[in-house]
């Protein structure tokens, strides 16, 4: 059958066009999806109007939680130099107490993560 109406020629062109179709489709879709993330990810770390957004509150709530462990850890240091400095100053039988109950302290730390 040689002419307009090929049937095999149709059908070929016809599953080329429909695989075209499909491949299109998936770009866009990935497309789409790449941009939603972006402008989620966008939204949530305050670069919007507001500032406020999803991942706001969760951004905070680890913000104050490296807040509270450095506030911590400056305790524990002030308390150090503290005895440091009365190390230097007064050698007592009291001083030798609290630099054991320090290391302790230490000691117990350590060990929970």
């Amino acid at each position: 059958m040689d002419g307009k109406y090929n049937r095999e020629e149709f059908w070929t062109d016809f599953a080329r066009r429909w695989e075209e179709r499909i491949a299109r489709r998936a770009e866009r879709w990935q497309a789409r999806q790449e941009r939603r993330a972006a402008r989620y990810a966008a939204w949530g770390s305050g670069a919007g109007s507001a500032g406020r957004g999803y991942g706001y509150q969760r951004q905070n709530h680890e913000l104050e939680a490296k807040v509270e462990a450095m506030t911590k850890t400056i305790e524990q240091l002030t308390e150090r130099i503290t005895t440091l400095e009365k190390l230097a100053v007064d050698p007592d039988a009291r001083l030798a107490a609290e630099i054991e109950r320090l290391r302790r302290e230490d000691n117990r730390q350590g060990e929970t993560p």
